[in-house]
């Protein structure tokens, strides 16, 4: 968290430090950080509730690995659910989902597309019946 908050040697810090994430002041003592978000639980790894704001009590938390992962920016979130886990979910192919929504489909298209392939009704393509 303090590294990649402040030290721009360091590879992460153009996401953070750079980006405008910061740590706050009172976490610069160890021992208020301590006091605020307690002793780390086996498992579980720092996590900022609001990914655009900086580590503060208010913002952090402490969560498994995985929630952490569903937290990232870069996850795209189909009704609040992100979208590996709302494939998952439809019983799709992540990587198909995931090829069809970068040509421009919606997941509800892309599901419909997949779920009547997957039936026989989809084939696309000239000459098929």
């Amino acid at each position: 968290m303090w590294t990649r908050c402040t030290n721009p040697r360091v590879k992460s810090f153009a996401i953070y430090g750079k980006a405008g994430i910061t740590v706050c002041a009172r976490w610069e003592d160890f021992s208020n950080f301590l006091a605020d978000m307690g002793v780390r639980p086996l498992g579980t790894v720092l996590d900022r509730i609001r990914n655009d704001e900086g580590y503060e009590p208010s913002n952090c938390r402490w969560v498994s690995r995985q929630q952490s992962n569903v937290n990232r920016r870069c996850v795209t979130l189909v009704d609040g659910v992100p979208l590996k886990v709302a494939a998952r979910t439809r019983k799709l192919n992540y990587p198909s989902v995931l090829r069809l929504m970068k040509s421009g489909l919606s997941f509800d298209q892309v599901a419909q597309r997949l779920e009547q392939n997957k039936r026989g009704w989809f084939r696309g393509g000239a000459g098929c019946s």
